[in-house]
């Protein structure tokens, strides 16, 4: 059975086919985390497009899939910063939708940003 997307959380735990409650929680679950530098969660779906929201609130948009037949063209690495845990909800939804081409019209920034930009 193939599954459409799932959600990773800072555990390394993953979590097959959340609804939106589900996706929330593990969001929510960067509150608790105390451990690492740079806790995040993730969602992917089965083209292997990946959103990664870290505690600082950068968003991560990758594939990271080496199958290049889906309809989305390839791109590097792609970052949003000072995003909130709603917004991350709004794009997580997106993405398990399939909606891969609204993510793609997002403002993306090209470089990480540093860690004096995130503080």
């Amino acid at each position: 059975m193939d599954v459409p997307y799932h959600t990773t959380d800072v555990f390394g735990v993953s979590h097959m086919a959340p609804d939106e409650d589900q996706m929330r929680e593990v969001l929510e679950s960067l509150e608790d985390a105390d451990f690492g530098e740079h806790p995040y969660v993730s969602l992917t779906h089965s083209t292997g497009w990946t959103l990664s929201y870290y505690e600082s609130g950068v968003l991560l948009w990758e594939n990271l899939s080496d199958d290049e037949d889906d309809d989305t063209p390839s791109q590097p690495q792609r970052y949003l910063r000072n995003v909130s845990p709603e917004a991350a909800l709004r794009y997580w939804t997106q993405l398990a939708e399939g909606r891969l081409r609204d993510l793609q019209r997002l403002q993306w920034q090209r470089h990480a940003p540093s860690e004096e930009e995130e503080e």
